[in-house]
């Protein structure tokens, strides 16, 4: 298992300042900063700030350039201009990007301008690499602090602290689950929850349903106060874990054709593996492909769109069904809807966001989408039911839909 630390945004885009320093090519080079700190515009949110991320690294590719993400929520494109009508092209179509995700960043058109600050490496070279050299220290100063926030919260615990205090997730922790998945029967560790369409205000009809792990009741059966999505890294490798194990169960039997329609979440790492393609040979034998979907989920996207498009190529012509796991109404600005790809997408409700789903044009946004296809994912509350409705969606999973499902069901007879 590499657990050897990579090094960040910062660092890197301060060695390769350091290295055109040494060999004076700083001609014809130049640099943006994409500023998305300004509280007026933007609420911070990581999952925001990674769809304007994207956005920009897929524009680089296009203009033989370089991009960083900065841990203050900066993003830097270092990119060569060889003549006026280069750079030219190279503003409008940055301008048209935020535009256009006007949504995630929050930013009014007319901020735009004053959201990104141009260098010149011919005349501005030692103000941008001032700027990267504080960007490097303020990332940092950043993670000393949180290192001593888990000490201290370390401490708290040790000395009895009141409330629960949560311990980092750590290698140590993670090879403990990868032993526990391998050794225990799959059967206690997989949950799976219905996703159904309404046909009424409270009735409804399951459509297929979802086999996952339960990482709360892994993490209880372990450590019950570790934070087990405070390190993405080793998250994503616990994931990992998660899908080898779900495709040997599901390869050796674990469910039939008799389970009706399923759906199971897989990395694009694992779609592209060998390992995928055994469970494609052998999974006909007791399920037919047409029966499963594969969840994959928005991290993937945002990390390697072009591994995201592979993975759904590779799922499509094996038979598989597709789904684009995790949006946010935010998040959904980044896809047009040739991009989308996916048979069905999953839109999460969150309750500190609802005003997301009150927002103008979004019925219109579905729409051309395809809202036919589009699910709300945790679904928990009445309210937000009735805000899925109301923009349209017909297909929920959560625990109101839960509910309503057992609401539905008659009452057993005492003596049965």
């Amino acid at each position: 298992m590499d657990t050897v630390n990579q090094r960040t945004d910062e660092e890197a885009l301060l060695s390769d300042l350091d290295r055109i320093k040494r060999t004076g090519n700083t001609v014809p080079r130049m640099a943006v900063v994409i500023s998305m700190q300004r509280q007026a515009w933007f609420n911070r949110r990581r999952e925001n700030f990674y769809v304007i991320f994207h956005a920009i690294r897929e524009m680089v590719q296009r203009a033989e350039g370089t991009v960083y993400s900065q841990a203050n929520f900066d993003i830097v494109f270092v990119f060569r201009v060889d003549n006026p009508q280069q750079f030219e092209n190279i503003v409008t179509e940055l301008d048209e990007l935020l535009r256009r995700h006007s949504v995630a960043t929050g930013m009014p058109d007319e901020n735009i301008e004053e959201a990104c600050t141009w260098f010149s490496f011919e005349t501005q070279f030692n103000d941008f690499y001032d700027y990267a050299k504080r960007a490097l220290e303020d990332q940092k100063s950043q993670q000393e602090q949180r290192q001593r926030a888990a000490q201290r919260a370390a401490g708290a615990a040790q000395q009895g602290g009141i409330g629960p205090v949560f311990q980092p997730f750590t290698p140590a922790i993670l090879s403990t689950f990868d032993e526990l998945i391998a050794k225990t029967d799959v059967k206690s560790l997989v949950r799976n929850q219905p996703i159904a369409i309404a046909l009424t205000a409270n009735q409804l009809r399951p459509i297929f349903r979802e086999y996952h792990f339960s990482v709360n009741d892994l993490r209880n059966m372990i450590v019950p106060r570790v934070n087990m999505r405070g390190q993405r890294g080793l998250f994503q490798i616990l994931s990992r874990s998660f899908d080898q194990r779900m495709l040997r169960a599901l390869s050796e039997g674990f469910l039939t054709k008799a389970a009706g329609n399923i759906s199971i979440n897989l990395n694009v790492e694992t779609i592209l593996s060998d390992r995928f393609r055994e469970f494609d040979q052998r999974i006909p034998n007791f399920i037919p492909k047409g029966s499963i979907i594969v969840e994959i989920p928005r991290h993937d996207v945002f990390a390697d769109f072009e591994g995201y498009n592979r993975a759904l190529d590779t799922l499509q012509k094996s038979g598989f069904r597709t789904l684009l796991d995790g949006l946010t109404p935010d998040t959904l600005t980044f896809f047009r809807r040739a991009e989308l790809r996916a048979d069905l997408v999953k839109m999460f409700f969150y309750k500190d966001h609802a005003e997301d789903w009150r927002m103008k044009g979004l019925a219109a946004m579905l729409a051309e989408a395809d809202i036919n296809r589009i699910i709300m994912g945790r679904c928990e509350t009445p309210m937000a039911f009735e805000l899925g409705q109301a923009v349209g969606i017909r297909m929920f999973q959560g625990w109101h839909v839960d509910a309503l499902l057992r609401a539905m069901t008659p009452a057993t007879p005492p003596g049965r």
